[in-house]
């Protein structure tokens, strides 16, 4: 399930967002419900939800994200700036 995350992450990084958004949800139906995993596993969704267009799916993950305490840690940059794109406090 991580290899997936990471996959997830590299193509975000490459642009190819439909693809890294159907690996992490992919990677999603997997998961063990494990804050450590659910919670980077939502930021990434949330920040290929808002790069197409998908703001309420997008806030949702990001809020799920936030729960499970993705804003701490490697993740803080990715949903800080979530945070200020999406307008969710």
């Amino acid at each position: 399930c991580r290899a997936l995350i990471v996959k997830g992450a590299a193509l975000m990084a490459l642009f190819r967002v439909q693809e890294a958004m159907a690996t992490l949800e992919e990677a999603m139906k997997l998961a063990p419900f494990d804050p450590a995993i659910q919670g980077p596993l939502h930021a990434g969704l949330a920040d290929a939800y808002k790069q197409t267009g998908r703001m309420a799916e997008a806030k949702k993950a990001y809020q799920e994200a936030k729960r499970l305490g993705a804003g701490e840690g490697p993740y803080a940059p990715t949903m800080q700036r979530l945070e200020w794109q999406l307008g969710v406090m």
